[in-house]
């Protein structure tokens, strides 16, 4: 288990980053740190993050990760949330927060973590639709005996042509998350 949190209140971050130069830390890959850690479990930063990059490292030297809890993420694309899904199999708890870049691509790729992912906290980028994180949410909810497609386009046809939306076979939580400096988390 690893946790770094810089514990500053919202309001005092600004005069921080001025006064003494803490700043938010934009990470790349750094195979040194993460090598041999397949028996990381649980990783959770709130002040510092990853690129692309990065997250392909974290990915690769730490298969085993079962909580990521990360409160920023504003310079990921959509395909670090697909790295995510596809090479972390044990992951059941997820947060992902200012995400900027993020788009509908990344809700579809997190409603492909079937039976595993129990909580998922996200704060929705400008980028992400509501019809797509309705579709997250139901998703989430429980199983309704439809077919998932295999890819995002798929999934655009067959909403387009009406046809079934993703399933999963348990039920999850889902906290939508309002950005650090409003209100606490709203679970839905």
């Amino acid at each position: 288990e690893f946790s770094f949190l810089i514990d500053l209140e919202l309001f005092i971050r600004s005069f921080a980053q001025g006064i003494w130069g803490i700043s938010h830390q934009r990470l790349g890959p750094l195979p040194n740190l993460w090598q041999h850690r397949e028996a990381l479990r649980r990783l959770e930063l709130n002040w510092q993050a990853f690129d692309d990059e990065g997250m392909a490292c974290l990915v690769e030297c730490c298969p085993g990760l079962e909580v990521l809890l990360l409160d920023r993420a504003e310079y990921w694309t959509d395909s670090t949330v697909q790295r995510i899904v596809t090479s972390l199999p044990s992951l059941e708890h997820f947060r992902l927060r200012a995400s900027s870049m993020l788009s509908d691509q990344s809700l579809y790729e997190l409603q492909q973590a079937p039976h595993r992912l129990q909580i998922l906290e996200i704060e929705p980028s400008y980028a992400m639709s509501t019809y797509m994180m309705d579709q997250l949410k139901a998703s989430m909810a429980g199983p309704s005996g439809d077919h998932v497609p295999s890819s995002f386009s798929s999934f655009i046809a067959a909403q387009l042509f009406g046809l079934a939306s993703p399933e999963r076979t348990s039920p999850a939580q889902l906290w939508v998350l309002k950005p650090l400096d409003e209100d606490s988390p709203a679970m839905t």
